[in-house]
């Protein structure tokens, strides 16, 4: 996964070997730090001194100023690497919600998904790359302080790598041990923040049912499991410095014994040489730490990496077909189409066969769980049926090519979605904005005097989903968005259902005259919304079980007129004709 995002930008690699070039140098200004120190030691303060006073800081300022811009550079790098990256991911996942298939928007939640493409993948790739950047240049930091070490003197080098392994391996235990108290601490205040959350929102039901008291005492032990499990965490956070210097003064103590019983055998070192061997083996602690402890949550970062690829590699969806019609006649057919959704008893939809001639409108009506917003989603091919075939203009959807087909389509939901953006973007809705067919649209759906009156008019922005409007006009600008993209096909799912009893007339009017030469379904919530469709398809258990105009189907008496009496008769029947 991490290969094929950074793979995505052919500058990537350039940037990749850059990090690395100036890592080197970095690290290979380390030793010269403690060579530099041996020299003026061993001969700066004696007569045998062969360098201007001058040149000791002139060395130090060049020789910082290049690690500095070197460190600098690297960083720069990295962090520019890695929000590309991040961009790249970004985008993936956004092209995935519109063109993958719509089983990964059922099988994510809108968090599950905002929370990979933003929160996850920044603190992967956050951890990810500047580990990368602190492993290579930490690891050439020490070949470098090592080879220097060994120059030195071997010997000395040698005994420093046998006690400075098992200390580390101590240090490991000790950050592992933190790491996991502070992982254990998190889960207690979430543990706790759910609590309190939980009480909030049961506040009521434990007050009737005089629970207080009961209550208090499980958060109480909640509580006090986090005051502990906190207290343990800041112990064993602050234990680790004092102890990772007693154990680096242990080490210390050992090499300046050997050095000096050294010395005292075979004077074979110099006061400068010896500061510059403890300096560079000091040195070498902090690199040694680092790369000891930024393996494991790298592997942890490259593992949380994975959760995206089953996002990524989502199947897009499936577009084979190459028909296309700069405008459908509208007749579409519905040929023994079976729909079944997951482990449920019966299909969704059970064999419907049913012909929509072009320019009829009509109605889908039955109780809730029927099947009519599962008929109406198969249309556009959000759905395929598992059996059956559906016809537009007598060729199957599916040699159609997706964009042509849904260019045929403009559909009215419940469910309003606006941009936040300006109300003509909202019209267009992904089209490039005609004004003078916005203005159209809007003044057939009832909404063009009070958008005249908006600051911008059409420029004015509408807020978040629609903020600024009341629920009516969200819906009124909706059914305009549908009326702009004059569509030969047209599927409204109660388009009229958030309006006013005056707004509903005007619209309705308007609706009525634009559904004229047009193709029109109609999911219908409220029976009296369909006095004027041409017929009426009653669905039940997914079964299309009648067909015919209102009049035919009130004189069978059946369903539909059942549902018919139960509506106009009392309001707590609404709910027989909702849903899908």
């Amino acid at each position: 996964m991490l290969r094929r995002l950074f793979a995505a930008n052919p500058r990537n690699r350039s940037a990749a070997l850059l990090i690395v070039l100036f890592a080197a140098i970095v690290a290979a200004t380390e030793p010269v730090l403690p060579a530099l120190m041996k020299h003026v030691l061993d001969v700066g303060f004696t007569s045998r001194r062969d360098f201007p006073l001058w040149a000791v800081p002139a060395v130090l300022l060049g020789l910082f100023t290049v690690r500095g811009l070197a460190w600098l550079a690297s960083q720069f790098l990295t962090q520019w690497l890695t929000q590309n990256v991040l961009a790249r991911v970004r985008s993936l996942v956004y092209g995935q919600i519109v063109h993958a298939q719509l089983a990964l928007l059922q099988r994510e939640s809108a968090s599950s998904l905002i929370g990979a493409a933003v929160y996850e993948a920044q603190l992967a790739l956050g951890m990810i790359f500047p580990g990368l950047l602190t492993l290579v240049r930490d690891s050439f930091t020490l070949v470098a302080l090592f080879a220097y070490l060994l120059w030195v003197n071997w010997s000395l080098t040698l005994l420093t790598l046998v006690i400075l392994l098992p200390l580390m391996v101590i240090m490991r235990s000790i950050s592992r041990r933190a790491k996991r108290l502070n992982a254990q601490m998190q889960g207690a205040a979430e543990e706790t923040s759910y609590a309190l959350e939980e009480g909030m929102l049961a506040a009521p039901v434990i007050r009737v049912h005089n629970a207080q008291e009961s209550f208090a005492a499980r958060f109480d032990t909640i509580n006090q499991h986090l005051r502990r499990m906190t207290v343990k965490t800041l112990v064993s956070g602050s234990s680790t410095t004092p102890v990772s210097q007693w154990l680096s003064a242990l080490a210390v103590s050992v090499v300046i014994t050997y050095a000096m019983w050294q010395s005292d055998v075979s004077g074979q070192h110099s006061v400068g040489g010896f500061v510059s061997f403890i300096t560079a083996m000091l040195m070498t602690l902090s690199p040694l730490r680092r790369v000891a402890d930024i393996v494991q949550p790298m592997m942890r970062a490259l593992s949380s990496l994975e959760r995206l690829r089953g996002i990524v590699d989502t199947p897009k969806e499936l577009d084979t077909g190459r028909h296309a019609e700069e405008r459908a006649r509208g007749e579409l057919e519905f040929a023994a189409v079976t729909v079944n959704i997951g482990a449920m008893d019966r299909p969704v939809l059970d064999g419907v066969s049913l012909q929509i001639r072009a320019g009829e409108r009509l109605a889908l009506v039955g109780p809730s769980g029927a099947g009519k917003t599962t008929l109406m989603r198969l249309v556009p091919r959000l759905l395929e049926p598992t059996s059956g075939r559906l016809l537009l203009d007598g060729v199957p959807l599916r040699e159609w090519s997706l964009h042509s087909l849904r260019q045929q389509i403009a559909l009215v939901s419940q469910d309003v979605v606006l941009l936040n953006d300006t109300v003509g973007v909202n019209v267009g809705f992904g089209e490039a904005v005609d004004e003078a067919r916005a203005w159209a649209a809007l003044e057939a759906a009832a909404l063009a005097d009070f958008v005249r009156g908006l600051p911008g008019g059409l420029n004015a922005p509408v807020g978040h989903n629609g903020s600024q409007l009341s629920g009516g006009q969200r819906q009124r600008l909706s059914i305009a968005r549908a009326l702009y993209r004059d569509a030969p096909l047209l599927i409204l799912d109660e388009a009229t259902s958030a309006l006013d009893a005056e707004s509903e007339r005007l619209v309705q009017r308007a609706v009525d005259r634009l559904m004229e030469g047009r193709t029109t379904i109609v999911i219908a919530h409220r029976l009296a919304t369909i006095a004027h469709c041409d017929r009426i398809a009653v669905l039940d258990e997914g079964r299309l079980v009648e067909l015919g105009t209102q009049a035919e189907l009130l004189e069978r008496d059946g369903l539909y007129a059942q549902l018919h009496r139960m509506q106009f008769s009392t309001h707590p029947a609404r709910e027989w004709v909702g849903g899908n």
